[in-house]
């Protein structure tokens, strides 16, 4: 007989071992998959959610220091051949007591670069600001202000509703969409 450090393994030892590694190798993979598949679905989605929460917030802010809001009376322009920017309509507010300067933030998708962009000029100071409040807005309608049936003019007897949707990866099987609205009351609403 051979002394057992001599002898090699048993084919019950390594079917042990062959089981063992195989539970450790199934473990890493799922392991692997949940860092490289799950976790950039989970970046996505909260870029959406974090995109629009953003762009509401600059549009609500916006809202309730404005006396009205006109709403551009086009509708968006058909995806496939939008090409010049769309403009949503404008905020207007008075920045003085007499009411003879006034601020105004208007709002535009750019057509191709799929973003909300945020405009401000006052008539004292005609040059505008340019800010993208929103970076994921995959077509025009995916944006809509709404006040009231067939009225162009929200202000204090017309509240202003905003719904936006935030879509990153969009027409891909990844694609990751986000929908929020919210309710704004302008200030001439509280008077």
């Amino acid at each position: 007989n051979m002394p057992r450090s001599r002898r090699g393994f048993t084919i019950i030892e390594v079917t042990i071992a062959a089981a063992v590694a195989a539970l450790i190798m199934g473990t890493l993979a799922g392991v692997f998959y949940y860092i490289s598949a799950v976790t950039p679905q989970q970046g996505d989605q909260l870029a959406a959610t974090n995109d629009l929460r953003l762009a509401l917030d600059w549009i609500q802010r916006d809202g309730v220091q404005a006396n009205s809001f006109t709403l551009n009376g086009e509708s968006c322009p058909d995806p496939e051949t939008c090409e010049d920017p769309y403009y949503y309509g404008y905020f207007s507010s008075f920045i003085n007591i007499s009411g003879n300067a006034t601020r105004t933030v208007r709002y535009r998708y750019e057509c191709g670069e799929e973003r909300l962009v945020r405009e401000e000029w006052t008539t004292e100071d005609p040059v505008s600001t340019n800010t993208t409040i929103a970076f994921h807005i995959a077509r025009c309608g995916d944006v809509t202000f709404e006040c009231g049936d067939d009225v162009t003019l929200c202000d204090g007897w017309y509240p202003l509703t905003v719904n936006m949707t935030a879509t990153l990866n969009p027409d891909t099987d990844a694609e990751i969409s986000e929908a929020d609205s919210r309710h704004i009351e302008m200030r001439t609403a509280r008077y």
